[in-house]
């Protein structure tokens, strides 16, 4: 957020009060704040994006989430909750996986996270042609086989990995200091031809923000 705005949401948490729109009083208030984000907060800070004050006042009771490829036995879980989804969303009959392909899910490192499983799993929902579903050798390319390959297809993975690890930061925010095109560098009008010509969406829990 804006340091503008860092500012008015420490004056919440110090002193419990806000100012309502248009209004020359304040009111008290009493909350209590929980926030998640995918940046790297301390290099906010040293960077001058993000206040120290406002980062120690809500460091009060830090929760870090490991990376998908440090919790293997997540995986199937979340495997079988996108299936589900997709199958559902896409109306698709019921699929099932085969009988190798957990294991070889298990294996894969993830360098996207768990939004390169849910793309993963949608990507396999639209292409599948039977009910047990089987996942091409491309689709789980470990990132040693990425930084190899120069072909066409490849780099256009590598790029749409890329690109959709800014947007997961973000939280698919585009525009602004703080939002995925400033942080790739690019254009926010250049992302989003990008985002079309790559078929990347926004999804649909995210939809509201």
């Amino acid at each position: 957020m804006p340091l503008e705005t860092q500012a008015k949401l420490l004056r919440v948490l110090e002193d419990g009060q806000v100012d309502r729109v248009g209004s020359s009083q304040s009111n008290r208030v009493d909350v209590r704040i929980i926030a998640a984000t995918n940046a790297d907060l301390v290099a906010a800070i040293s960077t001058g994006r993000f206040r120290p004050d406002l980062f120690y006042r809500l460091h009060v009771f830090p929760i870090v989430i490991p990376p998908l490829r440090d919790r293997p036995e997540d995986i199937p879980l979340l495997a079988r909750h996108f299936l589900e989804y997709f199958q559902s969303k896409l109306k698709r009959p019921r699929l099932d996986f085969g009988a190798q392909l957990m294991d070889r899910l298990v294996r894969y490192t993830w360098p996207g996270n768990v939004r390169e499983l849910q793309n993963m799993i949608e990507r396999v929902v639209i292409v599948a042609r039977s009910s047990t579903i089987e996942i091409d050798d491309q689709f789980l390319m470990p990132p040693s086989a990425l930084a190899k390959a120069d072909t066409t297809d490849n780099l256009q993975e590598r790029e749409r990995l890329h690109i959709l690890q800014m947007l997961d930061r973000t939280m698919w925010r585009i525009y602004g200091p703080d939002g995925a095109a400033a942080q790739l560098g690019l254009n926010p009008s250049t992302l989003r031809s990008r985002l079309k010509r790559l078929g990347l969406k926004r999804p649909v829990h995210l939809t509201s923000i």
